[in-house]
């Protein structure tokens, strides 16, 4: 109801700062489908309206396409792209891996002079990355004067999701040594990359000598990275140092706890598995698909046990 009174009155307005605000409210909300009715009722519609629903459909896959329909729109009625455009739309190519619309977009981005902007040079890095095109992605990357720790990973990333270990590791390497010199510093995302695509190789090729370089950086009560460590550990059927690495962290979400009875479940530990279910039930966490799933497999490993 009261979203109703709050549509009735912008749609009196003829005010595009009010039509603006109305769509990234929904876009905000996650509402992307009021969004757009929104700007289809804009009696005006403005740069920063197109900008607004652009941003919300490049971070939706289901909408990327969408985001490249409003772009041609756009051109027809001869509204200028400003960065942000550019942004957005290379986001949303890279989520569709469209290597030809991206690279579309590359040219028009030179043309309207934005190649210089960080976060247009960052959304062509990860575009680039996400279709695989690593030769395109490492000359954005060196082309650029100002890399901030998000090129940094999109690259390293790029590497490690095309099955470039070693390449990838190697600019983890750099990335750490050139911290000393005010370079940018790996965060938790860098970790959790790294260990997650190095994690099926022997813990003490990678995983132990990265899981000393998380406790020294100091993200070793990392939900994010200690989800990563446990899974390496379980890969390496190291159960006793997962459980170590996962009692550590006291903020545990769905994901860690996932990881546990998962890894517990692989390892055919389902004494261990259904332990960890009821402490998780315990702490009130809510049980997905996964959790069940890992639960379920621990329960069928038991019964087997007995029958045999």
């Amino acid at each position: 109801m009261q979203r109703e009174r709050v549509d009735e009155q912008a749609f009196r307005s003829q005010s595009a700062f009010l039509y603006n605000n109305i769509i990234s409210m929904y876009t905000r909300c996650g509402s992307l489908r009021d969004s757009h009715l929104v700007f289809d009722k804009m009696p005006h519609r403005t740069l920063v309206s197109y900008n607004t629903l652009l941003s919300a459909y490049s971070r939706v896959s289901d909408y990327a396409i969408s985001a490249l329909k409003l772009y041609t729109q756009m051109e027809t009625k001869g509204l200028r792209p400003s960065s942000m455009t550019f942004t957005s739309l290379l986001q949303a190519s890279s989520l569709h891996e469209d290597w030809l619309i991206g690279s579309l977009l590359h040219a028009k981005g030179l043309k309207f002079g934005f190649l210089n902007d960080i976060c247009v040079q960052t959304s062509l890095l990860n575009m680039y990355s996400n279709c695989r095109d690593l030769s395109s992605a490492e000359l954005v990357f060196w082309d650029m004067t100002d890399r901030d720790d998000v090129a940094w990973n999109s690259l390293m990333v790029g590497y490690l999701k095309n099955n470039k270990i070693e390449e990838g590791v190697r600019l983890f390497i750099a990335m750490v040594r050139l911290k000393e010199f005010g370079f940018p510093k790996p965060d938790d995302y860098t970790y959790a990359g790294v260990i997650s695509a190095t994690g099926a190789f022997p813990s003490s090729s990678y995983g132990k000598p990265l899981h000393a370089q998380v406790t020294k950086a100091g993200f070793e009560r990392s939900v994010f990275v200690g989800s990563t460590l446990v899974s390496m550990y379980f890969k390496n059927h190291e159960s006793e140092a997962a459980q170590r690495v996962f009692y550590s962290i006291s903020g545990k979400d769905v994901v860690l706890w996932t990881e546990m009875i998962t890894g517990y479940s692989k390892m055919t530990d389902g004494m261990s598995a259904i332990r960890c279910f009821f402490e998780m039930h315990h702490e009130a966490h809510e049980v997905d698909d996964y959790v069940l799933s890992g639960v379920l497999s621990a329960c069928a490993d038991l019964a087997i046990l007995r029958q045999g």
